[in-house]
């Protein structure tokens, strides 16, 4: 049977957890888990040419008592020459600040900690000491909720640090026992500090480590190892899930820090495990983007977002929970925060109705990621472009920008050479112009028509003068060019 320092440095090599001359930080609380793990770890150090540092923070939940725990980890990490941070977060204001519980609130006080404590040093990772039963114990209290695969999984070997998935979390322990640890403290005889609120079984983890743990050990002695090849079987069709979905949803799916953009037919065409799955990962992204570990998505409220986006109309919102939404457009979906101002918003100076842009050709004029150039023509064939939008003008027109008025109108092609009239307001529904950006989006005047319609860097509304070069008056250039990337 391996000794813990054998097992440990296996799964260091195995799941490529530390690579040589790595720098790792280890939060260390000073119970015998991690007071083992960063023994450990030291005593590698020398033969990994590892770089170690301990942080540890005061959670101020058990007054003195927990400040002494801070301090007993910083001076046993100097004894064994391991440079320590030291912190202390009121986890009770936090909570009550977030709305959240108090464990909730710890976790996120931690790895916030953590997070500050390793991007000062410089450190990509950072190592905790989740061992196996506490593994059991996370697969166990997911399944009581009514976890997907992914909280079946459980815990993994490496995985993105909440609140800065920049940094990687790696678990060296996992696999091993509880009793393993303990024996390997006895054996180095290590003095490890005593948490009393472990025993509190107001906190669920606590309750089912003492209560529901030792009750199904009386169904299966070895539940705990059940459990953890649960997980593992988990991961592995989770893994296989995951990269089905990057497969599947690669070129139509855009991910941003407050909105998700997916395309719906796309979408549609989907399995309905992935379609979930995809609704949970924009979910899960806008959160973490927004340093909220609280990434729960209630199952039914998934249901019913995918319901939505398979029969719902436009401007349709399925509620997500934690101020998210799901909200449908003519060919896309939205995942985003309520409140968030409509995707492919117009940023113009036609912040009103009534404001209006006089150009004087040759005019430029930059909209939200474009800009539009205005030029003058004579109806010489010569003067023939490749790119951009031939307009035929009377000979000194006006030419104005505005955004729509009541009972503006648009010259459109009726066929077989016909020119006829239509509302705007109706063209515009009838191109699927979402109609929370209808009021905003850019109108080109010749004169007093409405000559084109500028959406998303595309004229449009002037083909009736794409042969417009025998027109006794003039022709008016039109060209659009992108200066910022495009939502897509």
């Amino acid at each position: 049977m391996m000794s813990l320092i054998q097992t440990l440095r296996r799964n260091l090599r195995e799941q490529r957890l530390i690579a040589i001359g790595e720098s790792i930080l280890v939060g260390v609380s000073g119970g015998v888990d991690s007071l083992a793990l960063m023994h450990a770890l030291a005593g590698l150090r020398s033969a990994l040419h590892m770089t170690l540092f301990v942080a540890t923070l005061d959670h101020q939940l058990r007054g003195a008592s927990g400040d002494d725990d801070a301090r007993f980890v910083e001076a046993t990490a100097r004894e064994w020459g391991v440079p320590c941070e030291r912190g202390s977060i009121d986890v009770r204001a936090l909570a009550a600040e977030r709305g959240i519980g108090i464990e909730q609130a710890a976790r996120l006080a931690r790895y916030t900690f953590l997070a500050s404590v390793a991007n000062g040093l410089g450190i990509a990772k950072v190592a905790v000491a989740h061992h196996a039963e506490d593994q059991a114990e996370t697969v166990l209290l997911h399944l009581v909720r009514g976890a997907g695969l992914n909280g079946l999984a459980g815990m993994r070997w490496i995985s993105p640090l909440p609140t800065a998935p920049d940094l990687q979390l790696i678990r060296p322990l996992l696999n091993i026992r509880r009793g393993e640890i303990e024996d390997y403290a006895r054996q180095f005889e290590l003095t490890p500090r005593h948490d009393a609120t472990n025993a509190d079984t107001t906190y669920s983890r606590n309750r089912l480590r003492a209560e529901a743990i030792p009750l199904l050990r009386t169904i299966n002695a070895d539940v705990d190892a059940a459990l953890v090849r649960l997980a593992d079987n988990a991961a592995s069709d989770e893994s296989y899930l995951e990269a089905a979905l990057r497969s599947a949803s690669a070129g139509w799916t855009t991910f941003l820090d407050e909105r998700v953009v997916l395309k719906r037919a796309e979408f549609l065409a989907l399995h309905s495990a992935l379609q979930r799955r995809l609704i949970l990962r924009a979910a899960h992204h806008i959160l973490m983007s927004a340093d909220d570990l609280v990434v729960m998505v209630a199952h039914e409220r998934v249901l019913a977002a995918v319901a939505l986006a398979e029969s719902g109309e436009v401007g349709a919102v399925a509620e997500l929970g934690r101020g998210l939404r799901l909200r449908i457009d003519y060919d896309r979906l939205f995942v985003e925060f309520e409140g968030e101002p409509a995707a492919d918003s117009v940023d113009t100076a036609l912040t009103t109705p009534e404001t209006e842009l006089l150009l004087a050709p040759p005019a430029s004029v930059e909209l939200q990621g474009w800009r539009l150039q205005v030029e003058r023509w004579t109806p010489d064939p010569s003067a023939a472009r490749g790119e951009g939008i031939a307009l035929a003008a009377p000979h000194a027109a006006t030419v104005r920008l505005r955004t729509r008025r009541p009972g503006d109108t648009l010259r459109v092609a009726l066929g077989e050479g016909q020119i006829g009239t239509q509302s705007l307001s109706k063209w515009m529904i009838n191109v699927k112009i979402p109609a929370a950006l209808r009021d905003q989006i850019p109108l080109l005047l010749v004169d007093d028509q409405v000559a084109a319609v500028l959406w998303k860097g595309i004229i449009l509304g002037a083909d009736y003068t794409l042969g417009g070069r025998d027109h006794a008056g003039e022709i008016l250039h039109l060209m659009l060019t992108p200066t910022a990337t495009e939502i897509t």
